[in-house]
């Protein structure tokens, strides 16, 4: 009886503290309440012990604090998740549900599949709360498995923290990431277990490998790759060699191939479908962590399917225009070949080498314009901000009271304006331009390829267009333009390196029609200005 009382009273405690703050009684979200047992944060790492209790009454049902802990009531051990963002006034948090004993408890938490591993991401950038829940929902639309997601408000240690969006951490799992496990039976048969790694700037030597670095392009390109399943601390020689190799044999086999060996050169290596896909959803949302930072790719047993895919998608806050500069806010210009970062941030060089395959861009048009006639539209993307938008339309005067940033410049000197509105009405306006602008420009990616190799793009051009030719040798070759007429427009000598080279034309003052370029002892190549 004494308990009991004890337990009411402190949920009475709760119940008059937060009513005196005006911030929290009652939501129509999942309430999650974090107590770390005396301490009085939660840190970097590593975890901690601590009491978790999620309030969630169904659906349609509101939520009280003076109710039970009705998902989930026992131990977990927690810590601040991320890495530039475990700086910001609000951080995300990932945590593992625990027995008494510390041993992992695998449970459903709102109706996700049984798991122990699970991430509370705190959208403190993204202040309209969905670029993630977005991208997340449209690669499960498209058949591939991203990260569930719930909106919920979360107290840690009494203290409100305005909207989370609950979600599973990326991991080995037959819910989750679907391939083979390593056990007894294929513990010493690398060939025959499931892989998962992660392409990022922060590494260590203990968490992967760094890759063979290439001259391409003209500057040295080279990526950081980690493990993530098979674990670091638990990865056996065989495996990490195994799958090492396998990654350097697919770099090789890229580096290596001219533009038109590129089809068969990455074919034994990747699912093309896979990667086209993954293509559309990071050039859709021009995410400017896309295929740099937080990219994920997995391979399972080569008895089950021996190709490289990408993914899950995973970290898209900064995509759908909410970065910084001109660049990124606004819905133009490709990303897949932004130069601007630097080692160890650049974008893998295979990423341009497989945009320089016609069949490879072929491909990305085909599953452009299926999405297209299925899921991509700017009156379905609306739909689903509104959507998401009444999902949190109450909490969120609760967490603009917390953090009152509507309207101020949260990292970079730029915002959408005053009121929330203002941020679902420019992300549905960004999506709406970026769908345009894809329709225009995707078909402009399919390149003219001649026998040797030789790739002219964007084909039709205006005023500029970028010639790349693999040469065997250094040599000088005499390159020309010709009209439709056959008249001689331009004739310039360019000095070839070994290897493939790309060679800018800018603002050229030529007439609409139809022109050839032509590389000494080469056949021509047509290119259209129009």
């Amino acid at each position: 009886m004494k308990a009991i009382y004890t337990i009411l009273t402190l949920v009475t405690f709760q119940l008059q503290f937060y009513a005196q703050q005006g911030i929290l009684e009652s939501s129509d979200l999942p309430i999650f309440i974090i107590t770390t047992n005396g301490l009085d944060s939660i840190p970097n790492e590593p975890k901690i012990g601590a009491h978790l209790g999620i309030i969630y009454n169904g659906e349609n049902e509101r939520n009280n604090l003076a109710d039970p802990f009705t998902a989930y009531d026992g131990n977990i051990a927690i810590e601040i998740r991320g890495n530039g963002s475990v700086a910001r006034d609000k951080v995300s948090y990932a945590f593992e549900t625990q027995k008494e004993n510390g041993e992992n408890n695998n449970v459903s938490l709102l109706g996700f599949p049984k798991e122990n591993d699970w991430v509370l991401y705190a959208p403190e950038t993204d202040k309209s709360f969905m670029r993630n829940v977005l991208a997340y929902e449209l690669a499960r639309e498209m058949g591939y498995y991203a990260s569930r997601t719930k909106y919920c408000e979360v107290i840690v240690n009494d203290e409100y923290l305005g909207i989370f969006v609950f979600m599973e951490k990326i991991k080995r799992d037959k819910d989750r990431i679907d391939i083979t496990s390593f056990g007894e039976a294929n513990i010493d048969q690398p060939a025959e277990g499931g892989y998962i790694i992660r392409i990022d700037s922060w590494w260590h030597k203990s968490l992967g490998w760094e890759a063979q670095a290439f001259i391409y392009d003209g500057e040295e390109v080279n990526i950081l790759y980690q493990y993530v399943y098979p674990k670091p601390d638990e990865i056996t020689d065989l495996q990490a060699d195994y799958i090492k190799n396998h990654i350097d044999d697919f770099e090789l086999a890229m580096f290596e191939a001219s533009p038109n060996e590129l089809h068969e050169a990455y074919l034994p290596y990747i699912d093309a479908v896979n990667f086209a896909d993954y293509f559309i959803i990071n050039e859709l949302s021009k995410n400017p962590d896309g295929y740099r930072l937080s990219t994920f790719m997995h391979k399972d047993a080569n008895s089950v399917n021996d190709k490289l895919k990408l993914g899950p998608i995973w970290d898209y806050n900064f995509g759908f225009g909410n970065y910084c500069c001109d660049y990124h806010t606004k819905p133009f210009d490709w990303e897949f070949d932004n130069d601007y970062w630097d080692f160890p941030s650049q974008i893998p060089f295979w990423v341009e080498k497989l945009m320089a395959s016609p069949h490879f861009v072929q491909l990305i048009n085909q599953r452009w314009e299926k999405w297209r006639g299925e899921l991509i539209s700017c009156e379905r993307f609306g739909q689903k901000v509104d959507q998401w938008a009444s999902i949190v339309d109450e909490a969120k005067e609760r967490n603009f009271t917390k953090w009152p940033i509507l309207g101020t410049n949260v990292i970079w000197d730029w915002n959408a304006g005053d009121q929330y509105e203002d941020e679902t009405q420019l992300l549905k306006n960004w999506i709406c331009e970026r769908i345009d602008w894809i329709d225009l420009n995707l078909p402009k990616l399919q390149k003219q390829v001649n026998q040797n190799g030789t790739i002219i793009y964007p084909n039709p051009s205006s005023a500029s267009f970028t010639l790349k030719y693999f040469s065997q040798e250094g040599q000088s070759k005499n390159i020309s333009i010709f009209n439709a007429s056959g008249a001689l427009i331009s004739s310039q000598y360019t000095e070839l390196t070994a290897g493939e080279n790309v060679i800018s034309f800018q603002n050229l003052n030529l007439a609409i029609g139809l022109y050839f370029v032509k590389i000494e002892g080469l056949e021509v190549i047509k290119l259209v200005i129009h």
